[in-house]
């Protein structure tokens, strides 16, 4: 179960406080046919309602379901959002996990990426072991790997061609 609190609530019954759920933005596929061509413009909301830039970015938790045409396409889509920062920022999907639990990968995720924002640490991707030569990230493969993430991004992509991604960030300290 994940529970998502306002922050005056939280704060005054002095609850730890993981991460700040900052931006989200949800794009359905253009076409049908044309598999994760709203992820793109699904990132663009996220980033702007979290009022964040690409190169803010420290860690991606793609959707990633191991399946090579749709984690190449993710890969791809990645590559053109992010340009040349997209080799600084680390890549994994918890899928190897978690498999795939359609509706609850979402929560899992921010799950993920809480525990990674307050542990420094990033989680692999399991069973990774290698990367097709157009697929060329810094993927997080087989181990954590420990790292401060001060913001990370999560990507979705739903049955039906919808896209929905999520910024989760590092609470100030002040918050604490």
């Amino acid at each position: 179960m994940l529970v998502l609190e306002n922050l005056q609530h939280a704060l005054a019954r002095g609850a730890p406080i993981y991460a700040e759920l900052s931006g989200a933005g949800s794009y359905a596929n253009l076409e049908a046919s044309r598999l994760l061509s709203g992820l793109p413009k699904a990132m663009e909301l996220a980033l702007a309602n979290a009022g964040k830039r690409k190169e803010t970015i420290d860690y991606i938790c793609a959707h990633g379901p191991g399946h090579p045409v749709i984690d190449r396409l993710e890969v791809k889509i990645l590559k053109e959002f992010f340009g040349e920062h997209i080799h600084q920022v680390p890549v994994s999907s918890i899928k190897g996990v978690i498999g795939n639990p359609l509706a609850a990968t979402g929560p899992m995720q921010v799950i993920a990426c809480a525990c990674a924002i307050r542990d420094n640490l990033i989680p692999p991707t399991a069973n990774f072991r290698l990367a097709h030569d157009d697929c060329e990230l810094d993927f997080v493969a087989d181990h954590p790997r420990p790292a401060r993430v001060d913001s990370a991004l999560i990507n979705l992509h739903g049955i039906g061609g919808n896209n929905s991604c999520m910024v989760v960030e590092r609470v100030p300290d002040t918050w604490t």
